[in-house]
């Protein structure tokens, strides 16, 4: 493989890669939602002993569903960025824009496309740990004798 397609095709797995913190954002939606409604109807209709248990278990659901739709929108932005770098893989003028638009620090310009995929690796890693604790709550939630 030539050294010129090399940056094009860690872009197009980035793009790739990133796509996947879709199903992600979805999947951290959904039970989000499913914890916070649940946490609302057992908080009412549950012992007055649990609720205050309950409160705190929806309210942080209700958190980590946020902090996981913000992962999930930084993961799409970047499966566009990454398609964009797979048709033109110029990382001086992307970063060039990048830095115009405000969108990045001067001490991130000049990363190698290994770096930048690294770094999307880390946002999915932390999209994913943020699904497991929203799962965890809502098991938590649902377990009977938990609260």
């Amino acid at each position: 493989m030539a050294d010129g397609s090399m940056p094009r095709r860690k872009a197009e797995i980035g793009a790739a890669l990133a796509q996947s913190g879709a199903g992600l954002r979805a999947v951290s939606l959904a039970v989000g939602l499913a914890g916070v409604a649940l946490g609302v109807i057992f908080a009412r209709l549950g012992p007055s002993r649990a609720a205050a248990a309950i409160s705190v278990l929806t309210i942080a659901q209700a958190l980590l569903t946020g902090f996981g739709q913000f992962l999930g929108l930084r993961s799409s932005i970047d499966a566009a960025l990454f398609a964009g770098l797979a048709r033109d893989p110029d990382l001086a003028s992307f970063d060039a824009a990048m830095s115009e638009l405000g969108l990045l620090p001067a001490e991130k310009q000049g990363r190698a496309m290994a770096a930048r995929v690294a770094g999307l690796k880390r946002l999915l890693h932390l999209q994913g740990l943020g699904l497991a604790a929203q799962l965890t709550l809502l098991v938590a939630l649902l377990a009977p004798g938990g609260l």
